[in-house]
């Protein structure tokens, strides 16, 4: 990363992980749902930790940044900004790479903006602002490379990412051994490299291989909180993100404002593990089964969870807060 804004007291520690791809038969896919559970580690000692002086409502100021006009703006080393303190600490946010970010300022993604105003969240700004840092975020080219995965042609006979942005649209990539390069599968299969992968929504992995797949993730290791962003209503594909197993109690998604509870499992939102649907009952965690047993399953790290929510609110976001697990 380029030069950041403060020296690293701490030495912050880092890992790595494995993560376990299905295989597929050679003529069908099996889908594996993962995400990122290790941030992308900055080079060098130095790490782009600032306090906000100001915002808007898709804009963040950092006033002694001194970033080299644009960094910020290079498609093909995508970033996001992780909130380290004050009301929305644990939040992170892809940075968009189309407008020209200045030397201490930078706009918020599109997509994510859409889903969250930085003005509604009571975030500090000026002396003593709320602190925020800026990592490097994974691309389809950067994470998976050209070999990892089973290439091709044509979507059809190729390994798929599929990406549920925020809005709950869904994309899917292949590496195009034609063109040797990652694709969109859509008409044209526009150049797909740079297309970041962000740590906080999950990834449908759907392996055509017939041959299971061991993916090595390093990085450091997160730390504080984390804020996933939630629609209010029908599905969103959420990170784990926490390089650790957890409980889904611990995952806080009963305490997001409006989330339906319910003994009945028809009318309470869900979250659905693997094949498997949960549902809160007020006071437990209930598996969606025969005689709905009380359970509170644990979540493997490097998955992600499918969020079923029976809202009205088709346009809202909500944000369900984890603590650090260790």
């Amino acid at each position: 990363m380029a030069a950041g804004l403060s020296q690293n007291a701490t030495t912050v520690p880092v890992g790595a992980v494995r993560i376990q791809i299905a295989a597929g038969t050679g003529t069908a896919r099996t889908t594996s749902l993962i995400s990122i559970p290790l941030l992308d580690k900055v080079t060098g000692n130095v790490t782009s930790i600032g306090r906000i002086s100001s915002l808007t409502s898709n804009t963040i100021t950092i006033a002694n940044a001194s970033w080299s006009p644009g960094y910020l703006s290079n498609a093909t080393y995508p970033h996001y900004v992780r909130f380290l303190s004050g009301n929305a600490s644990g939040l992170m946010l892809l940075i968009s790479t189309s407008v020209s970010n200045s030397n201490n300022t930078f706009t918020i993604n599109s997509d994510d903006a859409n889903a969250v105003d930085l003005l509604s969240l009571g975030i500090q700004t000026g002396a003593n602002g709320d602190i925020v840092e800026i990592y490097p975020c994974e691309t389809l080219n950067s994470f998976f490379g050209n070999s990892t995965v089973m290439g091709g042609s044509s979507a059809s006979n190729s390994d798929n990412i599929r990406i549920q942005n925020l809005n709950g649209s869904w994309s899917t990539y292949y590496f195009n051994t034609s063109l040797n390069r990652w694709a969109r599968s859509t008409i044209g299969n526009p150049d797909a490299t740079n297309v970041p992968l962000r740590p906080y929504l999950g990834i449908a992995f759907d392996r055509l291989a017939n041959s299971s797949l061991s993916l090595i993730v390093t990085g450091e290791v997160p730390y504080g909180q984390y804020r996933a962003i939630v629609k209010n209503s029908s599905s969103s594909l959420i990170s784990t993100f926490w390089p650790a197993n957890l409980t889904l109690s611990q995952m806080g998604f009963s305490a997001i404002p409006g989330w339906a509870s319910s003994t009945n499992p028809n009318s309470a939102d869900k979250v659905i593990i693997g094949s498997k649907s949960y549902f809160f009952d007020g006071t437990n965690w209930r598996r969606h089964s025969i005689g709905n047993p009380i359970e509170n399953p644990t979540v493997a790290f490097g998955s992600a969870l499918r969020i079923n929510r029976i809202s009205n609110d088709s346009t809202g976001y909500s944000l369900a807060l984890s603590n650090s697990p260790y």
